[in-house]
């Protein structure tokens, strides 16, 4: 079926006087399965709460689809409207050509590599060196960051929208990643300023997005063009910390207390005990076989390796077990052993994210309660 774009004339025509509309007061007074039904429509003529269902068999009546693909219908055509227009933009066309350039210098300030090192030529020899210029970062300047979450060639994802650097914004596909660092291009109109721009003009800008990108500190970090508002760079991190904590959990360390601390180790214990780990932490030893080989010295060697195996079978179900409930149900702060909500390591990771930043962004974090 085609797709039919919904615009807000065609909401319009709804017969918003056929549908059962609420007023705020009304709305709270109702149950949840209700009122996980209800959705608030704000358009030119009509603003209100409505009755999902309602809406949904108007709408269909109307356009043929539902009105959730209508909103998305509406979303993918205002991104794809506002591709056109950037590619049809000469003014935009420069400003994706110097976002590269802040890109690529951006990449090797990354990597501690001056993006415009200086020519010096030996005067007695007439060799031609280059030469980094001071003040510049250093391959430990980031080394944190970029051998955590932030690789090198995911920096271009964490810097600019993929539509801002693309030739083709209308073929770049929807992302729906939001907040996005300062634009230092937003400022640069004319053609004179872009005749003005130098090479210091560019690592200066570079340097900047990437000092807002990691400065944690800054007390203003989480607002709009700083490092905490970029989705991807807080998803980066985050996925980093849940991968982390489940290969800690695959490897073992936590079921054998290596990585807890000891304000957790009480908790483990208990949980322990009751699945009946405590018993089985240590490997199970194997029967030898002897030089005896009469039946009898045969069916003990048996019976020895099946109790071994129902033994080590009984292990590795409990670890598993274990380490299932301890994903989803930690709920202990490893920084002060104070309860969190929501529990697993989701909200693990995101409660060290805003209570513990320095452990999120520079630190690791392993122990579980």
């Amino acid at each position: 079926m085609e797709d039919i774009i919904m615009t807000e004339a065609d909401i319009d025509c709804v017969d918003y006087d056929n549908v059962c509309q609420e007023q705020p007061a009304t709305i709270l007074t109702m149950p949840n399965e209700i009122l996980a039904k209800m959705i608030y429509l704000q358009t030119n003529n009509r603003t209100g709460y409505y009755y999902l269902p309602e809406i949904e068999e108007l709408t269909i009546r109307l356009t043929g689809i539902s009105y959730a693909t209508c909103r998305l219908n509406q979303k993918r055509l205002a991104f794809y409207n506002a591709g056109v227009r950037l590619e049809n933009s000469g003014l935009e066309q420069r400003r994706r050509g110097l976002r590269r350039q802040i890109v690529e210098a951006a990449q090797a300030l990354w990597e501690g590599i001056d993006p415009y090192p200086v020519k010096v030529t030996n005067t007695e020899t007439g060799e031609v060196t280059l030469q980094s210029r001071p003040f510049l970062p250093t391959q430990d300047t980031f080394r944190r960051f970029r051998d955590r979450f932030g690789p090198t060639n995911a920096l271009p994802t964490l810097l600019f929208p993929m539509t801002d650097l693309s030739e083709v914004p209308t073929q770049v596909a929807y992302d729906p990643a939001g907040g996005w660092l300062e634009d230092p291009t937003k400022a640069v109109r004319t053609g004179a300023q872009f005749k003005a721009i130098s090479a210091e003009w560019i690592t200066h800008k570079a340097m900047l997005m990437l000092c807002k990108l990691i400065h944690w500190r800054d007390p203003d970090y989480y607002r709009k063009g700083q490092g905490g508002f970029v989705d991807n760079w807080r998803n980066a991190a985050t996925t980093w910390h849940i991968a982390r904590l489940e290969s800690e959990l695959a490897s073992g360390a936590t079921v054998g207390m290596e990585l807890v601390a000891p304000h957790h180790r009480k908790g483990l214990q208990r949980l322990k005990a009751k699945l009946g780990v405590a018993l089985l932490t240590s490997p199970t030893r194997r029967p030898q076989r002897g030089i005896d080989t009469s039946h009898e010295a045969y069916v003990e060697f048996e019976s020895l390796e099946r109790a071994s195996r129902d033994a080590e079978r009984k292990q590795a179900e409990a670890i598993k077990h274990f380490n299932k409930i301890v994903r989803a149900t930690c709920t202990k702060c490893p920084e002060t052993a104070m309860l969190f909500f929501p529990m697993g390591f989701e909200g693990l990771v995101e409660h060290m994210r805003i209570a513990h930043p320095r452990s999120f962004w520079e630190g690791k974090f392993h122990c579980l309660g």
